[in-house]
């Protein structure tokens, strides 16, 4: 039976949650519906105790993450998950690619953002990420990350604030997105691939789109770029169930988006054959 044919029906959620172009099968619509009211109930109740951003995190953002990547259609046949979330507070961003601390910009900054939406490789794929020699130093990585996630494509960052900080999620996506940037460039990569951001304040999710655009050539001799985020588009909200549905219906398109356009930029441009 689908939840859609019991008395939850009632429920306020969008339209578009259970119809005939939602991103869950039938097998997801239990689950689905026990995880997204225990994600309500659990926000309602450390908003109310104004929790740490850490903790908030760990308690509502990273559950819905996880529900994405749990989907049928997020998973192959034999069952392995084709994304993964990851929790970047204790990822720390490489030292060669950190803006100089004299910059008064970035004085003061953390220079880590709090959770990301990568692909899940194949240990062949893996493999052939492991064989090559990068040119940064340290440690072999794709992405800005100098630990535990240096291997992973990552095409969705997201940043968490509290409301009413005066702090702006985005200046820290802005950094992120600028070193992964420059990462490219420094490997020869392509810079026209966009970059996914999703910008938290509080219970408000909305979604940022970052591109790379050329400024010439800089004094050094190497070809400068700035960063351009284009939107926002509101997500949703985690203060209702609608706002939830909404939130998972944007994060699947995310993820669809990562296995289709993503990946087929990270094939042709770290998986070719040397």
């Amino acid at each position: 039976m689908s939840i859609t044919d019991t008395p939850n029906r009632r429920l306020d959620v969008p339209e578009t949650a259970f119809g005939a172009m939602a991103p869950y099968t039938e097998a997801d619509h239990i689950g689905l519906m026990l995880a997204v009211l225990r994600t309500a109930e659990v926000a309602n109740l450390y908003r109310a105790e104004d929790c740490t951003e850490t903790h908030w995190m760990s308690v509502v953002v990273h559950p819905l993450l996880t529900i994405v990547h749990g989907l049928k259609k997020f998973r192959t046949s034999s069952g392995i998950p084709l994304l993964r979330s990851d929790d970047m507070a204790y990822v720390r961003m490489q030292k060669s690619l950190t803006p100089s601390s004299h910059d008064d910009y970035f004085t003061g900054l953390k220079k880590r953002i709090d959770g990301a939406f990568g692909l899940r490789l194949s240990e062949e794929e893996i493999d052939i990420l492991e064989s090559r020699c990068y040119t940064s130093p340290g440690l072999p990585s794709i992405n800005p990350a100098e630990n535990f996630t240096q291997l992973v494509p990552q095409f969705l960052l997201i940043e968490l604030k509290r409301p009413n900080t005066n702090k702006d999620a985005l200046i820290q996506l802005g950094l992120w997105a600028s070193v992964e940037f420059t990462k490219r460039r420094i490997e020869g990569w392509g810079m026209d691939m966009q970059i996914l951001a999703v910008q938290i304040e509080g219970d408000e999710w909305q979604l940022w789109e970052a591109y790379a655009t050329s400024r010439g050539i800089s004094k050094e001799g190497e070809h400068d770029f700035g960063v351009v985020f284009v939107g926002p588009q509101y997500m949703g909200t985690t203060r209702d169930l609608y706002g939830i549905f909404q939130i998972l219906e944007w994060l699947c398109r995310c993820a669809e988006w990562g296995l289709r356009e993503y990946k087929e930029w990270v094939k042709a441009e770290m998986l070719q054959p040397e």
